[in-house]
């Protein structure tokens, strides 16, 4: 994983340096006002739409976070490398500076929509925990844990009424509604 982001920040740098025909680095300022905002509202709807979606679907709330960020969080590395492959040479700055532009506006916007879920307690990381902590650890729920609450399930499902069976089957004289 740490590999994984050391590689995708190193293609960020070589793309922020090779952008440019004449070595120059990607130039960002000077553009249309669409440039900026065309690329930056595909972000905030995405995140919008996808808390609304997964609200609306009943999500526990880190799944709420975890769509959201899926929805809204994209390979750029794709996009930058093929303007690299695809462009003429004298079209790859104003080409690539989309992908450019977006990796960073949804660096931000994911960034402190991940920072404002975790304080209002909407992650699996606990609020009042160190912050580098909680971005050096994981709090996924381990194999452990799962054999733990699967077992726990099966308490549950024992200690059930006494109208079902072991294989979960009713047993009963009394027709049922299914």
């Amino acid at each position: 994983n740490k590999f994984g982001n050391l590689s995708g920040l190193g293609l960020i740098i070589f793309t922020w340096l090779a952008g440019s025909p004449s070595g120059e680095p990607i130039s960002l300022a000077g553009r249309e006002p669409i440039f900026y905002w065309g690329t930056i509202l595909p972000i905030v709807f995405g995140l919008l739409c996808s808390v609304i979606i997964s609200t609306l679907a009943n999500l526990k709330k880190p799944e709420r976070v975890t769509v959201s960020v899926e929805c809204v969080y994209q390979n750029t590395g794709i996009a930058m490398t093929s303007c690299l492959a695809i462009f003429p040479k004298e079209d790859i700055p104003d080409a690539i500076a989309v992908p450019f532009w977006y990796t960073g506006m949804q660096t931000v916007f994911v960034g402190v929509y991940c920072l404002l879920a975790w304080q209002m307690g909407w992650t699996k990381a606990p609020a009042s925990e160190n912050i580098f902590k909680v971005l050096l650890n994981s709090y996924e729920i381990t194999t452990e844990a799962s054999e733990e609450d699967e077992e726990s399930c099966d308490r549950i499902g024992a200690n059930a009424s006494d109208s079902t069976t072991s294989a979960g089957v009713i047993d009963t004289d009394e027709p049922q509604r299914i």
